[in-house]
């Protein structure tokens, strides 16, 4: 598998043209997004790819004997729109 990895600015890729498994993580180490590679080196292989909100993606981890578990919470599902506040409609005139 062929990995490129681009920097801010314009600068040369970082490319790695034999890796097997590429783990994306956030600031805090938690694997947000992964790529493997399956087969014989150096051929085409099956690929398989995974994200964070994708439902198999702790599972697939577990396979890859990636010890974390990560669970995913949308804030704007907690957050209200500033219309739906209480408040909003007094301040408003509403």
């Amino acid at each position: 598998m062929l990995v490129k990895i681009l920097h801010k600015g314009g600068r040369e890729p970082l490319i790695i043209d034999d890796a097997t498994l590429m783990i994306v993580e956030d600031a805090n180490g938690n694997p947000v997004s992964l790529a493997c590679e399956y087969g014989l080196p150096g051929r085409l292989g099956t690929f398989e790819v995974s994200h964070c909100k994708d439902p198999e993606f702790n599972e697939l981890l577990g396979r890859l004997g990636i010890n974390k578990t990560v669970i995913v919470h949308n804030l704007a599902d907690d957050l209200k729109k500033p219309s739906n506040l209480p408040l909003a409609g007094a301040i408003m005139g509403g």
